[in-house]
């Protein structure tokens, strides 16, 4: 006898009850609760798309990484096609970005670093140097065992699940969470139009920009637009419980964002989902529920509240080293007001089909810094130029939108007025990020007006002018573009061939006219398709992270740090980064990255702060080799590499109690030469550990 429990029936095969319970959701149902069961087989499996597979090559050269999801048919493609590894490897997944240096070489180890740090996820992580506050890293979170971490998602996995799927979980949330907020948030402003809302966070999620960054950027949108869709919900809904719940992520989501630290990306979001809000507030007329629904104070206040409460017991925890972050040449004494940015830089995007998966010149720096949207808001602008009908039906959202765009564009090629920067904090923003909010931006106005034109065909039949906009917007906007792949090539040094251009311009005037006659799909399937070559193959799929603890390296220092009694202090010497490794294998060492800088520590090499400009920095720490034990030489490169100088048998590290010594690559030569006793060296010569006298 069959059992009901909703559309689920007990005794029926698993598969044929999700198809069953499939049947009887919505669209919007179906596909978010696809994405999530996806996410949570991912997690499952411990899949995860971060670069960290560069760190085998590093560190363990002999020995290949082979944890890629595709690795056997990746080398049955290689064994009869007859080609290289490196010419296939990207089709199959199996490419890591070596570029992606602030993921693995940050991001992970500090994660990891807090699983083994005893006792676990500390707020102060004594492993690093001499203690790293882990509140105040930037971008995306590590896990800390505090009331904060309610606001801090991100990081759940590892509490939950430990370290291969709290990666796999870190990975895939920042990106399910930002298409599921941004499909509810554009549903909203679409006025219930799901697949089209559906499109528009796919194309966002899916962009160069997110792709290439390691996915970081979707985690600050996904608590900006969760703040925006929880702040309208309170005003829109009836309901006390919809008003309660959207409280409380509301409260929630305004100190996760907080806790992000990284005003270049926050400050654009913030002020793009401000305006965003507004558009929404004027066209549902919701401004009256302020005043007279006692509901929506009550909520207001809960979510306050909340979120006092939470951003309250995170500066508790974080305030001193916030501080000392304010007070750091790099990223406390960055100030800007914006401007100078060159017409070549600003639609680089458009060429992301390229630029992310090759080399590029060094006027785009790197295939990261390179990555874009593809903006289509242009189309936008000229249809309000060129016709009546288009300003007249934009709307309050779309002008909203629009305002803000044309905010950021004087922002970054002006700049803006000192007082006008400095009370709006713009001054802590920077150009250089300003392409998330600008990207953010419009992607919403260019699926906002698909969706208008689609909803207002009529008003092509008004007039002649009418009829012929889309065609001479699209025709504006392919001149622009070309124009702009003009002077990009020019400072490129001829990077791209003319017909490249020509192919780019054509496809952006296609993309408009498609978008400013409302032809949904063709618009859908000629952009996705387009996104999906571009940034589809950008990151690899893997699992485990057996490669971290079992090459020789790591098997040595496990060693030593478990016979060693007390936890021992490290250095490491080498371009290899190999601090990175003892930290994360529970080792306390003296190198790594520091987040705030070790003032108190570097003070001891340079009691008269000559040097404190170098060093009062965030910065990775490159020890340098030297036979002098009397005294240390700082130097920086590119901003973030401090690079120190000094002998391991300098008193300044008796002091702090160091004992081992580990050596790569040519470092070991002047290694040799010093009067360390040797611990163990590799069979192959990679490395070699000394150990110091006492």
């Amino acid at each position: 006898m069959w059992t009901s429990l909703g559309v689920i029936r007990f005794g029926q095969p698993i598969l044929a009850n999700i198809k069953l319970l499939f049947s009887q959701l919505n669209f919007r149902s179906r596909v978010l609760l696809s994405v999530w069961l996806a996410f949570a087989l991912l997690v499952l499996f411990g899949v995860q798309g971060s670069s960290n597979p560069h760190l085998s090559q590093l560190w363990a050269p002999d020995k290949p990484f082979s944890g890629y999801v595709f690795s056997r048919p990746l080398y049955v493609a290689q064994k009869y096609l007859g080609l290289e590894p490196e010419a296939l490897a990207p089709y199959f997944l199996a490419l890591p970005r070596s570029i992606r240096v602030d993921e693995y070489w940050i991001f992970l180890p500090y994660a990891l670093s807090q699983l083994s740090h005893q006792p676990r996820f500390p707020v102060i992580n004594t492993s690093i140097g001499t203690g790293q506050n882990m509140f105040v890293v930037s971008h995306l979170q590590v896990p800390i065992w505090h009331p904060a971490t309610i606001a801090r998602p991100m990081t759940w996995g590892f509490f939950l699940f430990g370290a291969e799927r709290g990666v796999a979980w870190q990975w895939w949330f920042s990106i399910v969470s930002c298409f599921t907020t941004l499909l509810l948030l554009l549903e909203v402003i679409l006025n219930g139009r799901t697949k089209l809302a559906c499109f528009g966070a796919g194309w966002f999620c899916a962009s160069a920009y997110i792709a290439a960054t390691s996915l970081f950027p979707a985690y600050h949108v996904f608590f900006s637009s969760l703040g925006c869709l929880a702040a309208y919900h309170i005003l829109k809904s009836k309901r006390r419980r919809i008003q309660i719940l959207c409280a409380v992520l509301l409260g929630l989501s305004i100190p996760g964002f907080i806790m992000l630290l990284y005003p270049p990306f926050e400050l654009p979001l913030t002020y793009a989902c401000l305006a965003l809000f507004c558009g929404l507030v004027i066209r549902d007329r919701l401004y009256h529920e302020v005043w007279k629904n006692r509901g929506v104070h009550y909520s207001l206040l809960l979510a306050f509240v909340i979120a006092v409460v939470v951003t309250g017991s995170f500066l508790y925890s974080s305030l001193p080293a916030l501080k000392l972050m304010t007070q750091t040449v790099y990223p406390g004494s960055r100030w800007s007001l914006g401007g100078g940015i060159e017409f070549a830089q600003f639609f680089k995007g458009m060429y992301n089909w390229q630029t992310i998966n090759t080399k590029v010149p060094d006027y785009l720096w790197n295939q990261s810094e390179a990555a874009s949207f593809y903006y289509l808001f242009p189309g936008v602008f000229f249809a309000l130029l060129l016709s009546r009908h288009w300003r007249k039906n934009l709307g309050p959202v779309g002008w909203a939108l629009v305002s803000f765009l044309v905010f950021m564009l004087v922002y970054v090629i002006w700049g803006l007025p000192k007082p006008i920067g400095r009370v709006m904090l713009m001054t802590r923003a920077t150009v250089q990020r300003a392409d998330l909010g600008i990207g953010f931006a419009s992607v919403l106005l260019s699926v906002f007006a698909l969706e208008r034109a689609a909803t207002c065909k009529h008003l092509a039949f008004i007039n002649r002018k009418e009829v012929l906009m889309p065609g001479l917007a699209a025709l504006m906007t392919a001149m622009l573009i070309a124009l702009h792949g003009v002077f990009l090539n020019r400072a490129l040094g001829g990077y791209f061939v003319p017909n490249v251009i020509l192919l780019v311009a054509l496809a952006a005037g296609g993309l408009t006219y498609f978008m400013l006659s409302g032809k949904k799909k063709e618009f859908c399937l000629t952009l996705g398709g387009i996104v999906l070559i571009t940034s589809g193959l950008f990151n690899p799929l893997s699992h485990g992270l057996s490669h971290l603890y079992t090459s020789e390296m790591a098997q040595q220092i496990l060693r030593l740090n478990q016979t060693s009694g007390k936890k021992p202090r490290w250095i490491a010497y080498g371009e290899e980064h190999a601090g990175i490794l003892i930290l994360m294998l529970g080792g306390r060492v003296i190198d790594g990255v520091h987040w705030h800088p070790e003032l108190d520590l570097w003070r001891k090499f340079d009691p008269s702060g000559e040097k404190a400009d170098l060093y009062n920095r965030t910065a990775h720490i490159f020890p340098e080799y030297d036979l002098q034990t009397e005294k240390a030489d700082f130097s920086v490169e590119n901003g973030v590499v401090l690079k120190v100088k000094v002998s391991p048998l300098n008193p300044v590290f008796k002091e702090l109690g160091l004992r081992y010594v580990l050596v790569t690559g040519k470092q070991q030569e002047l290694a040799a030469q010093d009067s360390l006793k040797q611990v163990y060296k590799s069979q192959t010569g990679f490395f070699t550990i000394y150990e110091l006298p006492d």
